[in-house]
C-alpha cells in the first residue's frame, strides 16, 4: 500500500528495569491499513501495544503520528489524538454502568446531545446486547459481553489508530466469531488497526499485514495472506 502514513516506529525500544523487552522494532503503517502482531507468550506483543499507546515509556527510538512526533508523549495526548487502546482483559470499569462506560469512552470528544445519540446508536448496532445491558454494572457482563463493552467504549470515540490487544481471551467461539466480524468491518471503515491475537489464523485472515515478534524482535513482515500460507507459519503459530 502506498497511502498517507499514519503511524512511523523506528528501532523503538521498551524495557522492564534493565530488561529489554521490545527492541528495535520499526514499522510504517498508512491510513486504512491493517496489522496483525503474532508471537507466542512472552514475546512482548502486549508490551509493545502499551508502548505505542503511550501506556509505557520508551528507552530508545522514536515514534510519529501522522507525521508529529510523539515519542514522549503520554497516553492522553495520543488519546486525544486518536490513539485508543483495548487492553488485554478488556479493563472496563467494572462498577460503573454499561452506559457510564461509554460516556466515559466519549469524553475526550465532548460531543454536544445529539452526536452522542448517534454515536450511541452506532454501537447498540454493532452490539445490540449492550443496549440491552445499559442499566447494568460492566461487572456482571458475561465474558463476551464485556469485550463488546470494551470495543465499544474505543469506538465511541472516534479512534483513528485502533490497539486491540488478545480480542479473543477467553471466549467462546461463537462470540470470537462476531467479535472479529466487527473488527473486520472496522477496518473496512477506514480505521486503521493494529491486532495482538493469540489466534493467528483468525487475525491473519482480517488484516491486510502482519509481522512476527519474538523475544521482542520483528523476525519476519509479510502480508498476511503469504504468512496464511506458509507451512512454517503454519506449524508455529497456527497449529497446522
Amino acid at each position: 500500500m502506498n497511502g498517507k502514513k499514519i503511524l512511523e516506529v523506528e528501532n523503538l525500544e521498551l524495557s522492564y528495569g534493565g530488561i529489554v523487552a521490545v527492541r528495535n522494532f520499526s514499522v510504517a503503517l498508512d491510513e486504512r491499513s491493517s496489522l496483525a502482531v503474532i508471537g507466542a507468550n512472552g514475546a512482548g506483543k502486549t508490551t509493545l501495544l502499551k508502548g505505542l499507546s503511550g501506556l509505557k515509556k520508551n528507552s530508545g527510538g522514536h515514534v510519529r503520528f501522522r507525521s508529529e512526533d510523539i515519542t514522549t508523549t503520554g497516553a492522553h495526548v495520543r488519546a486525544s489524538y486518536g490513539i485508543t487502546l483495548v487492553p488485554e482483559g478488556r479493563g472496563i470499569f467494572s462498577r460503573l454502568t454499561v452506559m457510564e462506560n461509554l460516556l466515559i469512552g466519549s469524553y475526550i470528544k465532548n460531543y454536544d446531545k445529539e452526536y452522542l445519540q448517534k454515536k450511541l446508536e452506532e454501537q447498540f448496532t454493532l452490539f445490540p446486547k449492550l443496549k440491552e445491558r445499559l442499566n447494568q454494572l460492566a461487572g456482571t457482563l458475561s465474558g463476551g459481553e464485556q469485550q463488546m463493552l470494551a470495543i465499544s467504549r474505543a469506538l465511541i470515540g472516534e479512534p483513528e489508530l485502533l490497539l486491540l490487544d488478545e480480542p479473543s481471551m477467553g471466549l467462546a467461539p461463537i462470540i470470537t466469531e462476531q467479535i472479529f466480524n466487527v473488527i473486520k468491518n472496522i477496518t473496512l471503515k477506514g480505521v486503521t488497526v493494529v491486532l495482538v491475537e493469540q489466534n493467528a489464523g483468525l487475525a491473519l485472515k482480517i488484516v491486510q499485514q502482519a509481522i512476527i515478534l519474538e523475544s521482542g524482535e520483528i523476525t519476519r513482515k509479510a502480508e498476511a495472506s503469504e504468512l496464511l500460507a506458509d507451512d512454517s507459519v503454519k506449524k508455529a503459530y497456527l497449529g497446522i
